[in-house]
This record gives structure tokens, C-alpha cells and sequence, in this order.
């Protein structure tokens, strides 16, 4: 199949393709790494100009990953700001568990950009999860705390520079 591959090369067509360097980013032809950082499409990964990860915020994802490193994760996605953990036994509490989902929706630091929801089951019976639904002050808690981290990192890149 690669052989393949390689034997269509010779009959591309560049008609297409813009010539400028300006239309060529316009309509995302070219290297994936330029000046600016990384760049995927139009929209791009933009590390040394932006502030952040595709749309979430650098800061904000970093300190949600810092937050929850003690918790195995489901997915992450930085692109799409999302990160949603496993369940997790609470310590001291073997028969509750908690999954925690964070998701960054902007790339500006601000607390109206951070959206955490933690869901909690209860082990019944000790056979049975039980949901117990969204656990509103472990919520906030975790919120504040990857503001707090969020916040602490930016301060502390600002004073690296």
C-alpha cells in the first residue's frame, strides 16, 4: 500500500494551489510550522502569539491537568479543551466515586471560561453504583482551585520574561 502511495505522487495536480506566501496561509497550503508555533488549517495551534491550546486557554488547561494528575482520565482533548476523567474513589470513602469533567471554552484566562461538572456514585448494596448526580461544592472547589493554578502560572510565566 505505501508503494502505492508513492506512485501517486508524480500525478498531483497544483493547479489549485495558491503561489503567494500571503494566499497560501489564507487558504492554509504549506508548512504546519512556521514563526508563529504550530499551525493546523486556517485556525491553527498558535504557541509563541497566542495565549492558548486551539481554542482553550494554555494557562487554564495546564492547571486542569495539574489539578486532576492524581486522577487516571477518560480523554483529553486540548484542542477542544475538554478532559474527562475515570471514576474515582474518593480517599477514606471506598464505597463513593467521583468523575470529573472540565471543559476550557475560551482562550482567555477568566473564570467564565472554566465549565467543571463532578458526578458522584455511591456503591448500594456493595454490588451496585448508584448515581447520586452533580456534587455541587466539589464542583466550585475544583473550579477555584484550577483558577487559582491557572492564575499562578500566569504570573509566574509573566515574570519569566
Amino acid at each position: 500500500m505505501f508503494l502505492t502511495l508513492i506512485g501517486c505522487a508524480g500525478n498531483i495536480d497544483n493547479k489549485g494551489a495558491p503561489e503567494s506566501p500571503e494566499r497560501k496561509r489564507k487558504f492554509g497550503f504549506g508548512s504546519v510550522i512556521s514563526e508563529e508555533g504550530i499551525s493546523i488549517g486556517s485556525q491553527g495551534i498558535r504557541g509563541k502569539e497566542k495565549d492558548g491550546i486551539g481554542q482553550a486557554n494554555r494557562y487554564l488547561w495546564l492547571a486542569s491537568l495539574k489539578t486532576l494528575e492524581n486522577i487516571s482520565l477518560q480523554s483529553s482533548d486540548a484542542v477542544g479543551g475538554v478532559i474527562i476523567s475515570d471514576w474515582h474513589t474518593i480517599m477514606g470513602h471506598s464505597n463513593i466515586q467521583i468523575k470529573i469533567t472540565v471543559q476550557i471554552m475560551s482562550a482567555i484566562l477568566e473564570a467564565k471560561a472554566l465549565h467543571v461538572i463532578v458526578h458522584k456514585r455511591q456503591l448500594k448494596g456493595g454490588q451496585q453504583w448508584v448515581e447520586l448526580g452533580v456534587d455541587p461544592a466539589l464542583t466550585e472547589k475544583i473550579e477555584n482551585t484550577i483558577l487559582t493554578t491557572a492564575r499562578n502560572l500566569y504570573i509566574d510565566d509573566k515574570k519569566n520574561i
